[in-house]
């Protein structure tokens, strides 16, 4: 219900969804550049990006996780965020929390074009957590309308999505 519900909200707001149950952005960047001869690009905060370095170092693979994830027609651009949903920190690629023997891999990919930051961002949705809004939805508390587009806002109440309760 969870990804429907997601599907349901991004496909009001005019975005194509894809929904994937592959296990790796490796996977799933492979396939994709099997199907399509344009470019690829995926958008992550950074701590998204922080988990992806930090996940696939503890594996043998993460010379082939990153060679999928990073074919020649794929970029990925990187949204800063908080360093926590009770810090004021911003994170950026520049001050990601890696392992050390991490940092020349995230340099290369930088300097290199694969990995670029938003630098042309909405300061005012920094500090906005999706696990808040959810969790404010689940406890009927106002104040998470204003972190999500109207639009969204009023579809998650007009079909009860989340546990909101329902405005007809």
């Amino acid at each position: 219900e969870d990804f429907l519900a997601r599907v349901d909200l991004l496909s009001a707001l005019g975005h194509n969804v894809l929904i994937s149950n592959s296990d790796s952005y490796a996977e799933l960047n492979i396939y994709l550049n099997k199907l399509s001869k344009k470019s690829i690009a995926y958008v992550m905060a950074t701590y998204n990006l922080e988990d992806f370095f930090k996940k696939e170092a503890t594996n043998d693979s993460i010379l082939h996780q990153m060679g999928g994830l990073f074919e020649p027609k794929t970029k990925v651009y990187v949204y800063p965020s908080l360093a926590s949903e009770e810090s004021q920190e911003l994170k950026t690629i520049e001050n990601m929390d890696l392992p050390d023997h991490l940092i020349f891999l995230l340099l290369y990919l930088t300097e290199n074009k694969l990995i670029e930051a938003i630098d042309d961002y909405n300061p005012s949705v920094v500090p906005i957590w999706s696990r808040t809004v959810l969790r404010q939805i689940h406890a009927g508390e106002k104040g998470w309308e204003g972190m999500v587009p109207n639009l969204v806002a009023k579809e998650v109440k007009r079909k009860c999505l989340f546990g909101a309760k329902c405005e007809k």
